[in-house]
């Protein structure tokens, strides 16, 4: 089912000839909806991913992904084998995907080249996964080349509507804008798009600085009767006293913990690693919550989830964390 143009991830190779698939002439397209290519054998689309299909669902549109027999459109630049594409039925309108492929291309790139985060990647993959979803609800043909600085001003214009916080929409936009870049950069495109995408202006607020006093207060009312709650003033007492992210916290395992010193390294933003330095306070209550610890979960901070058939699951998420320092300053009153 599978040919030598296909990676082991099911998807295509890259190339720049669109005028010939494997070693035969493409033949000429005809219009919108796709048709057999007569190749010995037939290659079958085969399409492990659902993204679009969730996107597309946001705008109450019905969608519907069918695997068929067919031909590359002359003239696009992505795919050396003939199952690139394939087609949704949105709205009964068959639309061959091209902006998914560019989409696709795109986040393997930043994973793989950029070497962006994880949580990145995911954050750009999905916003680009709900502006295809806006332009198909809009009867778009999702064609890269028929896409338009129009088709973006509406867009933006959707996001002022749904979204009020500047910072939000900022944060949605810049990653189109991104990805509209590579794709003029990569040769897809014959002008850039990306000029077409308008940042709103946000508010630059100097933060507020807690007094060390009262943080000292706060921090010392923590309780530490339970397992969870040792955990919580572990958690809450790094992230005061390192300034790591949350996301830096998590992927800690209790290895990690220095056994003398106070010397701690934690991997960042784009795997990139650093050395903080934990107050006594902080490898206090980090030490005093690891020697309660009976599980064999080699996580820094975990989860008491009792659905976890597996030790190795019980490590704490994002989600998680936020709402443990969220009840934490509800109660001491931060």
């Amino acid at each position: 089912m599978f040919r030598e143009d296909r990676g082991p991830d099911h998807r295509p190779v890259v190339r720049n000839d669109s005028g010939m698939v494997r070693n035969q002439q493409r033949a000429t397209a005809r219009g919108h909806v796709l048709h057999a290519v007569d190749f010995n054998p037939p290659v079958i689309a085969v399409e492990p991913q659902r993204n679009v299909l969730d996107a597309l669902s946001e705008f109450r549109v019905k969608a519907e992904a069918v695997a068929f027999e067919f031909q590359l459109a002359a003239g696009t630049h992505h795919a050396q084998g003939p199952h690139l594409f394939l087609n949704y039925h949105v709205a009964g309108l068959d639309m061959p995907l091209d902006l998914k492929a560019a989409a696709d291309e795109y986040i393997g790139w930043l994973q793989l080249e950029a070497n962006r985060s994880l949580n990145t990647v995911r954050a750009y993959d999905s916003e680009i996964r709900k502006l295809m979803g806006f332009l198909a609800a809009n009867n778009h043909s999702l064609r890269l080349d028929e896409l338009r600085h129009e088709d973006l001003r509406a867009y933006q214009r959707y996001l002022a509507g749904r979204l009020k916080s500047p910072a939000s929409r900022a944060r949605a936009l810049v990653a189109i804008r991104s990805w509209l870049r590579w794709i003029a950069r990569e040769g897809l495109v014959d002008h850039d798009l990306s000029n077409g995408i308008t940042l709103p202006k946000l508010e630059q607020r100097l933060p507020k600085p807690i007094d060390p006093d009262e943080l000292t207060r706060l921090l010392s009312a923590l309780p530490r009767e339970t397992l969870q709650e040792k955990r919580d003033r572990a958690l809450v007492q790094f992230l005061v006293s390192t300034g790591c992210r949350i996301s830096e916290a998590l992927a800690l395992d209790r290895t990690d913990f220095p056994r003398s010193g106070n010397r701690l390294v934690v991997t960042g933003k784009g795997s990139k690693q650093r050395s903080v330095y934990l107050t006594a306070d902080a490898r206090d209550a980090m030490q005093d919550y690891l020697a309660a610890r009976e599980d064999a979960c080699m996580a820094m901070f975990i989860n008491f989830d009792r659905s976890a058939g597996d030790d190795r699951e019980r490590r704490l998420t994002s989600a998680g964390a936020r709402y443990i320092v969220k009840q934490i300053r509800n109660q001491i009153g931060a």
